[in-house]
């Protein structure tokens, strides 16, 4: 008999201690599930980085190609302006002699420019022997 009323006193203890552990399980699952959802988010955020950090290199890229043709653009102005005061002055050497550079200098910036989309083609969706394929 005093068998059979420990038996009756450890069973609510018993179901309490399941039900603690069915709840503790549940708990874990759903902290586990969260931390997956976690770990998926910050893969995503990553990719979106590393989206947002090659198109701040291609723009940078873009800007620094910009201000290249700017002081070349107003290089050139300059020696037109030379050109245009040097015949206003009747001096028609020195507007030879700067015609001439205004040559050269156009050539070796279209020079320049033709090596630099030969060295990245694929920038401007180009594919390399199409390159010269109307040559």
């Amino acid at each position: 008999m005093a068998m059979s009323m420990r038996n009756k006193a450890f069973k609510p203890k018993m179901k309490s201690l399941k039900v603690r552990a069915q709840r503790i399980k549940s708990e874990i699952g759903k902290i586990r599930e969260d931390q997956r959802c976690i770990r998926e988010e910050q893969r995503n955020i990553g990719e979106r980085f590393g989206d947002v950090k090659r198109q701040c290199d291609q723009l940078r890229e873009e800007t620094q190609v910009i201000m290249k043709q700017t002081a070349c653009n107003r290089f050139r102005l300059i020696v037109m302006f030379n050109i245009l005061r040097a015949r206003e002055e009747g001096d028609f050497d020195k507007a030879v002699t700067f015609t001439r550079f205004l040559k050269l200098v156009s050539l070796v910036h279209t020079i320049q420019a033709a090596n630099s989309m030969m060295d990245s083609p694929a920038k401007i969706g180009v594919d390399r022997s199409d390159m010269f394929y109307a040559w």
